[in-house]
């Protein structure tokens, strides 16, 4: 393969459907098993995929960082959207330090925090900020992707 990666758009699901089969049917030989079909996996896939993930994560066969792109690539994150980018856990906290003792605890971040809350200071501005538009949006609706003064 080449490495390259395309975004293709149709202006109608049925114009998807068709250069799909269109492309399964050429056999291209870099395409994986799971590419044949359109739509939803299913649960049952999707779980044996990521039982399969894991496994092969704990028995050292793939990296911490091969493992969270798998993992964000079933959870449907993508390179081709900004709303779905990848994902990656930022667990360091100690970035000055030569050398880091990784049995100390003090090395790392509290991930019970979201990184935005881990300085006093700046979680006093979110919350300050969140509180003022509480009555622009309502908080559900965001969450829920139906958009606000916070989308894009």
């Amino acid at each position: 393969t080449c490495g390259k990666a395309h975004l293709l758009t149709f202006g109608s699901r049925s114009h998807r459907r068709r250069a799909h089969a269109t492309l399964v049917s050429l056999r291209p030989p870099a395409l994986l098993p799971s590419s044949t079909s359109v739509g939803w996996p299913g649960r049952d896939w999707l779980e044996t995929q990521h039982a399969q993930l894991v496994d092969d994560w704990q028995r050292w066969r793939i990296s911490n960082l091969d493992y969270l792109l798998r993992l964000n690539t079933l959870a449907g994150r993508t390179y081709n959207d900004l709303t779905q980018y990848p994902v990656l856990p930022w667990v360091l906290k100690d970035y000055s330090s030569t050398e880091l003792d990784l049995a100390d605890p003090e090395v790392y971040r509290d991930l019970a925090k979201p990184v935005g809350a881990l300085d006093p200071k700046r979680a006093a501005g979110f919350k300050e900020r969140f509180d003022s538009l509480r009555d622009e949006f309502d908080p559900a609706e965001a969450a829920a992707g139906c958009g606000g003064p916070g989308s894009i």
